[in-house]
């Protein structure tokens, strides 16, 4: 049976993670990915632009929602200890009301992310801001590739057992990652619909799902040739 999940892009990361993750890509970060980065970035902003939602039409839309996985923290601390606060991850107003929202609807917040892993992860994209000169800056590259795939991996698996089959889920998730179309092949990929059918909703929507594809497709030609080419050094 078929599983549903609505991708609905939140922020872009801060600067400095932003500016490592494109940066990762290497000779994979063309001119046309930077240009969809910036459409799809203004995107989300529109598609935020309305109070809790253009994605959700009516309460029983809302309804219908069984999960929804969350990156970041949760508005409400007594969710338990896995509920951590996502370091400088940037939730805004918006987000925490929508979570609010499916909070009082009775719908279960499955968060996606892991402390360690996502610790990891700030090291490497730390270290990878200390360092300079081309050596170094190459070592610091590999780790935060090897960092950001095993999160995007660890947010993959975290989506993948807890959507049943034949629900349908919410993804907010920020644009640098190469997760929604990693997704196992009976997850159905949904993009929010805008409330009004203006031209200005759909181009935001189309520019969201151009980086997307954009962005996937670089991420794996990086990883390609990175782990191939740290097998032959290796």
């Amino acid at each position: 049976m078929k599983r549903h999940l609505i991708y609905l892009p939140s922020s872009a990361k801060t600067g400095v993670e932003k500016d490592a993750y494109l940066a990762s890509l290497g000779e994979n970060c063309s001119n046309n990915i930077l240009e969809h980065a910036k459409r799809a970035e203004s995107g989300v902003d529109l598609v935020w632009g309305d109070p809790v939602l253009r994605l959700l039409r009516t309460e029983k839309d809302t309804g219908h929602i069984s999960v929804v996985f969350y990156e970041g923290s949760l508005p409400d601390e007594n969710y338990g200890s896995d509920h951590f606060s996502a370091g400088n991850l940037e939730i805004n107003g918006l987000q925490t009301a929508l979570v609010n929202q499916m909070i009082g609807h009775g719908i279960h917040i499955f968060p996606i992310e892991n402390e360690q892993v996502y610790r990891n992860y700030g090291q490497a994209v730390e270290a990878f801001a200390r360092n300079s000169g081309y050596e170094c800056t190459q070592e610091a590259l590999h780790d935060l590739r090897v960092a950001s795939r095993y999160r995007d991996d660890y947010m993959i698996h975290s989506i993948e057992r807890g959507l049943r089959p034949g629900e349908i889920g919410l993804l907010i998730l920020g644009l640098y990652h190469d997760v929604v179309h990693r997704l196992p092949n009976d997850i159905e990929l949904v993009f929010p619909t805008p409330m009004r059918h203006s031209d200005e909703d759909e181009k935001a929507i189309q520019s969201i799902k151009h980086f997307v594809d954009e962005l996937h497709k670089s991420t794996s030609s990086m990883i390609e040739h990175e782990f191939s080419g740290h097998k032959e050094r290796g």
